[in-house]
């Protein structure tokens, strides 16, 4: 992690003076950073409309990533204090009791959003959270399941505006390749965090066939993801944004197939570079459709 982190965890407990900026400190440092905004944003132009109903189905996204963020957090606490010791909960920044006032109020609040959503918007919304609340409960420890339940969870969202506005069509060519990119992440991620989830028990296929593999797969995921989606997203390839993704994805490809020692490190930043990154580009994806 950078050393950055320390220093605005630093800062962050100076200005904590009152409850609201409390509040806002461990939303940011839980896990509200703009990667969290794009991946509701990026709902806006699937739709082409930009009405009140599109922003706030936008808002309800987050919210709901927000709050299965949140109850993830909690029950990854002992993994996190070896892979993420920096994190608000296993640096006891943020307290257990702290976080579970957040999850009842977030809870209340998203809940209220969806219902003034509609009915579908309520029944989506609540499969949706059910299923990630389940995966911090049961699918984590189930190996490989975790990583295609948590792609495909997070892949139903184009389906999401189709459920939202009357007349609005399914984006369900986008949804392999999407796929694709997600479960790739979701691979890259466990190789990133092998080491605590030994400790936690957590079988991940690094554990089983070591990082080397492992990123070979993932290469493997993202050569198809780019092959895919460029017939799924043709125009975004005349675009200058479309080509730096192209070949950002294409260096991270190659660097799967021939891992040398420093791969680890280069996973690890680039985990960090998508967080934001990655929702970005299927924004402007879907700008460019």
């Amino acid at each position: 992690m950078p050393k950055l982190t320390p220093m605005v965890f630093s800062l962050g407990s100076r200005i904590n003076s009152s409850t609201i900026n409390r509040l806002l400190g461990w939303l940011w440092v839980i896990r509200v950073p703009p990667s969290l905004l794009g991946a509701g944003l990026f709902l806006l132009p699937m739709t082409g409309r930009y009405s009140a109903q599109s922003y706030f189905g936008a808002l309800s996204v987050v919210m709901m990533m927000v709050l299965t963020f949140l109850i993830n957090d909690s029950y990854d606490l002992q993994i996190d204090r070896i892979n993420a010791p920096y994190r608000p909960l296993p640096s006891g920044r943020v307290s257990r009791e702290g976080v579970l006032r957040m999850v009842v109020v977030l809870s209340f609040l998203t809940a209220g959003l969806l219902f003034h959503l509609g009915w579908r918007a309520l029944v989506y919304g609540g499969v949706f959270c059910l299923c990630l609340i389940s995966y911090s409960i049961v699918w984590k420890r189930i190996f490989f399941l975790k990583n295609i339940g948590v792609a495909g969870v997070y892949t139903s969202l184009l389906l999401y505006p189709a459920l939202l506005m009357p007349g609005e069509v399914a984006s369900a060519r986008y949804m392999l390749p999407t796929f694709l990119l997600l479960l790739s992440r979701e691979i890259r991620m466990d190789i990133r965090d092998e080491k605590g989830d030994l400790a936690g028990g957590v079988i991940t296929l690094a554990s089983l066939l070591g990082w080397r593999k492992s990123s070979f797969l993932c290469s493997v995921l993202i050569g198809l993801f780019l092959a895919v989606s460029s017939v799924s997203f043709e125009r975004l390839r005349d675009t200058l944004f479309g080509q730096v993704v192209f070949l950002f994805y294409v260096g991270l490809m190659l660097a799967g197939f021939l891992p040398t020692s420093s791969s680890r490190t280069l996973y690890y930043i680039v985990g960090e570079m998508e967080k934001g990154g990655m929702m970005l580009s299927l924004l402007f994806m879907f700008v460019y459709r």
